[in-house]
Formats: C-alpha cells, sequence, structure tokens
C-alpha cells in the first residue's frame, strides 16, 4: 500500500518563483517600467448603498510614473464576464 500523506485544505502550498520567470510590464503608451498607486472613484447611488445616502468607492489603479497614463489591464472590468 502507498504511503497516506495528510490532507489539510487550509494550508497553501508553497510556489517557488524566480523573479526572471515573470513577465515585465511597460507602460502602453511610453514604455516606463515604474508605476505608482492612485484610486479612481466611482459614486454608488442611495438606492443601491447599504447605508441609504449616495456614496464614493475607491477603486484601486496604478498609473505610470513618467506620463500618468493607466494601462487598460490596471482598469477595473465594467462587466466582467460580458462579451462585447
Amino acid at each position: 500500500m502507498g504511503k497516506e500523506i495528510p490532507f489539510n485544505p487550509n494550508e497553501q502550498a508553497q510556489v517557488q518563483i524566480k523573479p526572471s520567470d515573470l513577465t515585465d510590464v511597460f507602460c502602453e503608451k511610453c514604455d516606463c517600467q515604474t508605476f505608482a498607486q492612485a484610486f479612481m472613484f466611482k459614486e454608488l447611488s442611495a438606492i443601491l448603498s447599504p447605508t441609504g445616502k449616495k456614496s464614493l468607492v475607491p477603486i484601486q489603479v496604478y498609473t505610470c510614473t513618467n506620463c500618468g497614463h493607466i494601462n487598460d489591464g490596471f482598469l477595473p472590468k465594467e462587466n466582467p464576464g460580458a462579451t462585447a
């Protein structure tokens, strides 16, 4: 019979990732490779808000430190799963 291996569903597997295995990300406009954290805001209507009052919801994005551009891949999807 084979060796019994204990299974813990709460334990995450340790994956070794080398920096050389990763793909570099560049600004789509100026090819700069550095980005800064920024926030966009979406307005939540009073009808949808759990408090019954209109509020702002911050959405984290990253802007190019050279030209300020936000890559398309950093923007939130308007309708995830929807096809054009």
